[in-house]
């Protein structure tokens, strides 16, 4: 008998405790919007009724997933943590006890029912088996589940719904483990990872093990309190690292650590307390993928790197050729990096974005900078840089338009950009209205006109000079008749203005402020010299060298139309 009334005393004292924190919790929120009590999905999606809907059948539901009730009816009885408001001589308070006091005895087995929705869900039926488990801190219910799915026109007004169209489209169908991650785009990537990365033997839920390990340890590691979602950090990991199936603690947690300025700078932008890196021992390291020898995109940049060598006869400029050949591309990076300590290291390969990051985070020399080329920043800390190729594009197409009676202007696929072909048409049709551009295969049976070879390989080099961006020909019978025009790189001017603000102690620091620190890409023009237009006098018309040059102080002083305004015509554009 004593033990009995222990035993409820000790269940009364359990629920009271329970109102103090759920007191404690609607004060403190209320306010500002928010009432302080339990969530409810008729107040989040009042048309709930009218969705579509699927059974996912009984899942083991995460405490940190339940968001509220499904009802308003329901909501008044607890605060917005679950735990119960009622008085402790209410109906309610007598069941939530007889629940509790059942679940110490034996457990609580029956589950309750949900709707799941973007994500989350809200309890139907078990809102107080709920309660009694979260304040016991049980780490998840039982449930059986109905998922809502919302409309499109729902995903046009809501980033949440959006981003969870997405997550069901990309994630397998039969899984309801959640990674949410807040980019557009980014559940289809990590996704389509996971595709690649599939191995034989693999269990079907191997990439959420995975996810489960880097969870585990990102928040051991302190991580967690960064605000982003443990998803966002998890597709940041993987991009660089692989996914950490089955992987090494020890060997996790110290890749996690090297991830720490990248996530930092994810989580507050450029209010991210990291350290900015600036070299300034007259040290440069140039990384090509093939030979300068073989290859005319690594031939510009070490011309580019003789330019620097001129400009600074005093550095120590060294290469490294070959990287393709060389197996392991990270080792040969770090073992590079020890070797040459506090240096910049120029990575140009367009494909080596890992690698270049890596090299960045995971270096033992702190002074050491990775700079990459490549076309765009993607949001990951290594510094970037690249060409405003469209620039020169826009240029020959005016040209290409000057100089042909022909409405159809032709572009071979090769290794231009969307945006460097939208460009060219453009500025065909500026000075030709009956202008539209063509995408072939090859030139032969072409009109008599004018052609935009695309790139490197494609033709052999217009002149002598190396960084041949794209070539503008004549066609006659169908063969490239005669050389225009051509667009080149001058790497020379980007590596002489960096190294000259890391090296030169009297140079300003804009240029590399928070430089390593937070994402920097450095894309320049015509007007810098980085990129040139470069004219056959010989072959084009006075009227056509005067549009040309015109046309160049133009762009130098104002860049380019917006082609995105205007209607360009570009045939075959469904397969750029």
């Amino acid at each position: 008998m004593v033990t009995l009334m222990t035993s409820i005393w000790q269940s009364l004292d359990k629920y009271r405790a329970a109102c103090k924190i759920a007191k404690r919790y609607a004060a403190e929120h209320a306010g500002d919007g928010f009432s302080g009590l339990l969530p409810a999905l008729d107040d989040v999606m009042p048309s709930c009724s009218e969705l579509a809907s699927v059974s996912l059948g009984l899942v083991d539901a995460p405490m940190s997933k339940i968001r509220g009730t499904a009802t308003a009816g329901r909501a008044s009885a607890f605060a917005g943590n679950y735990m119960p408001l009622l008085p402790d001589s209410s109906e309610f308070a007598n069941k939530w006890i007889m629940l509790y006091e059942a679940h110490m005895e034996s457990g609580i087995r029956d589950p309750g029912t949900a709707y799941e929705y973007l994500g989350y869900y809200y309890i139907i039926e078990g809102n107080k088996r709920v309660s009694v488990l979260r304040s016991l801190d049980a780490p998840s219910v039982h449930l059986e589940v109905t998922r809502l799915i919302p409309r499109e026109s729902d995903a046009e007004r809501d980033k949440d719904a959006r981003l969870y169209l997405e997550w069901l489209n990309a994630a397998p169908r039969r899984k309801v483990v959640y990674i949410w991650l807040t980019t557009p785009g980014a559940h289809t990537e990590l996704y389509s990872l996971m595709r690649s990365a599939e191995r034989p033997g693999c269990h079907e839920n191997w990439m959420y093990e995975a996810y489960g390990d880097f969870r585990a340890q990102y928040h051991k590691f302190g991580l967690g309190k960064l605000p982003i979602t443990t998803g966002d950090a998890f597709l940041t990991y993987v991009k660089l690292f692989g996914f950490p199936y089955r992987e090494e603690k020890d060997s996790l947690i110290k890749k996690l650590k090297s991830l720490d300025r990248q996530l930092m700078y994810q989580a507050y932008g450029a209010r991210a307390q990291t350290r900015a890196i600036r070299p300034k021992t007259p040290r440069a390291v140039f990384v090509y993928d093939n030979s300068p020898l073989t290859d005319e995109w690594d031939a510009a940049h070490d011309y580019g790197r003789r330019a620097l060598s001129d400009a600074f006869p005093e550095a120590e400029i060294e290469t490294f050729t070959d990287l393709n050949a060389a197996g392991d591309a990270d080792g040969v990076l770090k073992e590079l990096c020890a070797r040459v300590g506090e240096a910049v290291v120029f990575i140009t390969g367009a494909g080596r974005r890992g690698e270049a990051q890596r090299m960045l985070l995971t270096q033992a020399q702190p002074q050491t900078l990775v700079c990459h080329c490549h076309p765009e920043g993607d949001g990951l800390i290594t510094p970037t840089y690249y060409g405003r190729t469209a620039e020169p594009a826009f240029i020959l197409g005016a040209l290409a338009g000057s100089m042909t009676d022909a409405p159809a202007l032709v572009y071979r696929p090769g290794s231009l950009a969307a945006a460097d072909i939208a460009a060219f048409a453009l500025g065909a049709g500026m000075v030709n209205g009956r202008a539209r551009v063509t995408r072939r295969s090859s030139i032969d049976g072409c009109p008599d006109g004018v052609a935009l070879l695309a790139g490197r390989g494609d033709m052999a080099p217009y002149t002598a000079f190396p960084g041949v961006i794209a070539r503008l020909v004549s066609i006659r019978a169908g063969r490239a008749a005669g050389r225009l025009a051509a667009s080149a790189w001058d790497f020379g001017a980007f590596y002489r203005a960096l190294c000259a603000s890391l090296w030169d102690a009297d140079e300003s620091e804009g240029i590399i402020k928070g430089i390593g620190a937070v994402p920097v890409h450095f894309e320049s023009g015509l007007d810098s010299g980085l990129l040139s237009v470069h004219l056959n006098y010989a072959e084009l018309p006075q009227t056509a060298l005067l549009l040309a040059e015109t046309i160049t102080e133009s762009v130098k002083r104002d860049g380019i139309p917006d082609t995105g305004k205007y209607d360009v015509r570009i045939d075959g554009a469904e397969e750029l």
